[in-house]
């Protein structure tokens, strides 16, 4: 059974960097989270009623998304409550957005495993870029920031944070054999 969740690990792993990089988290490392998620979900696996694939990665999901919350927690321990508040209505609303683009509910199941499969293959690209390729490329594609918000989180220049992006996204082509 371990195995089996071994095949969620790149796209867990996608999901929880993007994240971390939302949210500034860097006293928490993603893999651990990833592998937390995974350990529970083997442990928990009695707990899951679904049938599908496509059910069991939304339950993945569900898990890492309730581990992220404890690491922000965790990790925000010091500051107000409103301020947590916040955090967690932020959180909810990214992992809300990832959702909707992992499982649009106009989608058939067979769509649905498509995109799993290709955010899989997406996954698994993006981990074998360079350290700031991959950074740069989650956080203008995945979180949504502006080239300018790329360039102020990496310590960047506007160019050569343009110059990171196009070799990440040349890199991915290549990868996914789409160049």
């Amino acid at each position: 059974m371990l195995d089996d969740l071994e095949q969620y690990r790149s796209a867990l792993l996608l999901l929880a960097r993007a994240q971390f990089a939302r949210q500034r988290l860097a006293d928490v490392d993603a893999s651990d989270l990833v592998q937390q998620t995974l350990l529970e979900a083997h442990r928990d696996r009695g707990h899951f009623h679904g049938q599908t694939e496509v059910e069991w990665f939304a339950w993945l999901r569900k898990a890492l998304y309730h581990n992220f919350l404890d690491a922000c927690a965790r990790a925000q321990a010091g500051k107000r409550n409103a301020g947590q508040r916040a955090l967690e209505a932020d959180l909810t609303q990214s992992f809300i957005g990832l959702d909707e683009f992992l499982v649009a509910p106009d989608t058939s199941p067979s769509n649905r495993a498509i995109r799993n499969e290709e955010l899989k293959r997406l996954a698994e690209a993006i981990e074998q870029l360079p350290q700031q390729q991959r950074e740069a490329v989650l956080l203008k594609h995945i979180v949504g920031l502006t080239l300018a918000e790329v360039g102020d989180r990496l310590g960047c220049s506007p160019p050569a944070t343009a110059g990171l992006l196009y070799r990440g996204r040349q890199r991915l082509q290549e990868l996914l054999g789409d160049g």
